[in-house]
């Protein structure tokens, strides 16, 4: 995901209002290009196998477009369409927030194999239902879903997901090449697979980063007046107590200051709980699938968020992403913690007074006992590609994801305006390869901010909805987050109600069953974590 106006951020919440789809029935439809509309009587055989695939004059075209597994993705399609003796629409399935992730590339797809391509989207609130819907209704009108990694266990079980391996091995994409530069980011590359099998093509990040003022850090006034009051140099920080010093030094209601905004309205509070409960070295779980949700570690990691309400804006516990962010961008606000996207939009001089006075940096963790600084952080979403279990042309949906997927296109993708996609490739990230995408050059990063970001995939940890059941798992901690931060209850009576649900969750999936989705779980953590955790 990447630099959104706030309006289009805004809009989100409005169509997952107004938008509703029955899961036995299709979603609604959007439209395909319209050259696609144009060319729909044509025959699928009319293109020529051995056509150069067109480079020039493309939509967000950059000069490593195609890679060899974006190219080997049309050449294959275009054999398959053009031994069909029918015209083949595949149907796409996208969040309605997404369309401008897929269609301004839908032309050059149909005129380079022949294959028609149909937008349906759902709305945000209906989306997972709609998925798993699919297991009763097995309607095969989709065939690739705009997928997040976590749900990937939940629905590869209920026979949702189509399995890739086959095609996997037989295409070789680069992605899943560890020894290719456009293979995945480490810290994100086992969320590809679920018990050994290969469902999905990830091509973006979304791990919570911190955005502090750079500006309000360099003030020598403000050095002098914190290095008073706390005796230790005003830095970015590295500890949570250092954070929550910085919360509070910079708010200041009377001059409408505070130490930060947070979108605390949903899932998103697990930001910040997921992080804080894991840097204490506390899993969710042990081998056996007891919890450790209501532990110690879980109630200073709930009582730490509810003590940094006082530096909180006003409205922090109602606002959603789109709000959190615009606050911020407003200037009065020393930090935020949002997802990757949110940094083109701090730096867009349209909509952000914060041009050029953001840094970026991990969420901050603890010191152990060991002097060694703990610091997890938290992916949540993450978008990408993958194939109905229903789909009348599995192979041909599998290539379209695997064209998609690919470094340059997953490049092309994140520079559409509108788009949430952000960039999920080594080579991506490597501005000897790609460039163009950085700020300075005209992209939409800054190189420091892709710095903090590569850290943080190799120290990721995914959010406990990525295993089986994870959905229920989530919910009920999410509404126990909340519960505590609106003042309901209290930290240790809210978690011990969520221990007790989870134990029935878990023992209403199988006990046995839910050990080894803890372990399949486990591989989706950075090995860093991994150890912290005392996983390995």
């Amino acid at each position: 995901m990447k630099k959104i106006v706030v309006i289009v951020l805004t809009s989100f919440l409005l169509l997952s209002m107004v938008a509703c789809s029955n899961p036995s029935t299709p979603a609604t439809e959007g439209s395909s290009s319209a050259s696609a509309s144009e060319s729909a009587s044509a025959s699928v055989s009319g293109t020529d196998l051995d056509t150069p695939i067109v480079t020039e004059g493309l939509a967000y075209s950059l000069p490593q477009y195609p890679t060899k597994q974006e190219s080997d993705a049309i050449i294959a399609a275009r054999k398959i369409a053009a031994e069909s003796k029918e015209p083949i629409t595949l149907g796409i399935l996208i969040s309605p927030d997404n369309v401008a992730d897929f269609e301004p590339f839908y032309e050059e797809w149909e005129r380079e194999t022949g294959i028609q391509l149909k937008t349906y989207t759902v709305a945000w609130g209906d989306w997972y239902r709609e998925l798993t819907g699919l297991t009763v209704s097995q309607n095969n009108t989709y065939d690739v879903f705009m997928m997040c990694p976590q749900w990937v266990p939940d629905l590869a079980t209920s026979n949702v997901l189509f399995s890739m391996n086959d095609f996997v091995s037989k295409y070789n994409p680069e992605i899943f090449d560890p020894s290719s530069d456009n293979s995945l980011l480490s810290g994100i590359d086992a969320f590809a697979q679920y018990d050994n099998n290969y469902y999905f093509m990830m091509s973006d990040t979304d791990v919570a980063t911190l955005y502090l003022r750079k500006d309000w850090l360099e003030d020598e006034a403000n050095k002098t007046a914190f290095k008073a009051k706390y005796g230790y140099d005003l830095a970015i920080p590295e500890t949570l107590d250092q954070y929550e010093d910085q919360l509070e030094f910079f708010t200041n209601p009377d001059k409408g200051t505070y130490g930060a905004v947070m979108s605390w309205s949903s899932e998103e509070t697990c930001f910040q709980f997921f992080p804080r409960m894991a840097s204490q070295q506390v899993p969710f779980f042990n081998d056996d699938m007891s919890n450790n949700i209501n532990s110690a570690a879980a109630v200073t990691a709930l009582e730490e968020m509810k003590a940094e309400l006082p530096y909180m804006m006003p409205g922090t516990l109602e606002f959603d992403a789109a709000r959190a962010q615009e606050a911020f961008a407003q200037g009065n606000v020393y930090s935020t913690s949002i997802m990757t996207w949110a940094q083109g939009m701090f730096e867009n001089p349209e909509i952000s007074q914060v041009v050029g006075k953001v840094t970026y940096a991990p969420f901050p963790g603890r010191v152990n006992a060991s002097g060694e600084l703990v610091s997890p952080q938290c992916q949540f979403w993450g978008w990408g590609y993958s194939v109905s279990q229903y789909s009348n042309n599995p192979e041909l949906a599998y290539l379209y994801c695997q064209w998609m997927s690919g470094a340059a296109m997953n490049a092309r993708v994140s520079l559409t305006p509108g788009g949430w996609y952000d960039v999920a490739k080594k080579s991506d990230y490597d501005s000897t390869q790609f460039p163009e995408l950085l700020k300075e050059n005209g992209g939409n990063y800054m190189k420091d901010w892709m710095a903090v970001q590569t850290w943080q995939l190799d120290h990721m940890m995914p959010p406990v909805n990525a295993m089986r059941g994870g959905s229920e798992y989530g919910g009920v901690l999410v509404d126990a987050i909340t519960a505590v931060l609106s003042g309901s209850t209290d930290a240790q009576t809210a978690l011990d109600g969520v221990s007790q649900q989870w134990d029935d969750i878990t023992d209403r999936y199988g006990r046995d069953e839910q050990i080894k989705a803890w372990k399949d779980a486990q591989q989706m953590y950075a090995p860093t974590v991994r150890q912290w955790l005392g996983f390995e």
